[in-house]
């Protein structure tokens, strides 16, 4: 798998802070079990790209909007149990909203 980890372009304490909850996310995940080894691959390191653009979302400020970083919570831990790789790979070129919003509804 791919490490998308963020090296450079913000703060140190920016970065070490989006790559602490991808550390924690990615060490969580469930394994992609279901395609061709090839489809694994692939659909883990758009899952892996996926968590990056998710944690950098997640760690936005949404000011007084606390239930918008509910419903990114909620969306995660439903979008990283998908062990489907025809999923992943059909949803790679999703934005973060509209896979929330396919999970979520």
């Amino acid at each position: 798998m791919k490490s998308y980890k963020i090296e450079t372009g913000y703060t140190q304490e920016y970065r070490d802070r989006v790559n602490g909850i991808m550390d924690t996310v990615i060490a969580e995940l469930p394994e992609i079990t279901e395609g061709s080894e090839k489809q694994i691959a692939w659909a883990q390191d758009i899952r892996a790209l996926f968590v990056k653009i998710w944690a950098i979302e997640k760690d936005r400020n949404f000011g007084p909007y606390e239930d918008e970083k509910d419903l990114m919570e909620k969306a995660g831990q439903k979008i990283f149990a998908i062990t489907d790789a025809k999923w992943w790979i059909d949803t790679r070129n999703s934005s973060v909203a509209l896979m929330a919003q396919k999970v979520l509804n």
